[in-house]
């Protein structure tokens, strides 16, 4: 049986009949990316190459995951769990060949102060320069990206959304009924202890707003 004809039936027992479900997989996803997406009751499942290289039952995992999302269902199977448990762990096997020197001096400040040097060096790129996504943390690739804004930005704030981001590293997430949850109550209650937390956000946002204008208005 197929490995998405399996995750499907194994998910939907009484009614995968009722879906037409295929799998490819595609050069163009970054490492461990994947989507879905429905037409009528055909399925399509989209997967980084990647993947080819994991074990059937992760990747099973994987699909199941992203149906249970598309269809809407509250269902969790032992495949799920054992995909969630490799998300959680793949960062150690990912190469670190990215370090851009201002980001590495932010995650070194940050992790000193804040996580008493526990937290392992991912790798750090710059993104676009995007005023809406600031940063993010990719678990597939184990990489802190943050948007090029904060080149031009006090270093505190550049430190403020790194601290964010590498919570995101050090905590990871929990998954309850195919859903996924990154920003936990433990999550909030680290990122609010940052000090000075409340006025970093008010500059931050007061910052991104007189870029918008800049870009809007050229003033």
């Amino acid at each position: 049986m197929r490995l998405e004809s399996r995750a499907l039936q194994e998910l939907l027992p009484d009614n995968y009949h009722d879906y037409v479900i295929e799998l490819s997989y595609s050069g163009k996803f970054r490492s461990y990316n994947a989507n879905v997406r429905m037409r009528g009751r055909h399925i399509k499942v989209s997967m980084s190459r990647k993947w080819e290289e994991v074990s059937e039952e992760i990747q099973v995992g994987l699909i199941q995951s992203l149906l249970v999302r598309l269809l809407k269902v509250r269902v969790t199977t032992t495949s799920m769990d054992i995909y969630d448990i490799f998300m959680r762990k793949v960062h150690i096997a990912v190469p670190k060949s990215k370090a851009e020197p201002l980001l590495e001096e932010s995650f070194e400040r940050v992790n000193a102060l804040h996580f008493n040097g526990m937290v392992d060096k991912p790798n750090l790129a710059w993104g676009n320069d995007s005023l809406r996504k600031l940063g993010s943390y990719e678990y597939g690739t184990d990489t802190i990206v943050m948007s090029t804004v904060f080149r031009e930005l006090p270093a505190e704030l550049l430190d403020y959304v790194m601290h964010h981001e590498m919570l995101h590293k050090h905590l990871k997430f929990y998954s309850k009924n195919g859903k996924s949850f990154h920003h936990t109550h433990a999550f909030r209650m680290r990122e609010r202890a940052y000090p000075d937390s409340a006025r970093l956000e008010k500059e931050l946002q007061h910052e991104i707003t007189r870029k918008r204008r800049k870009v809007l208005w050229g003033f």
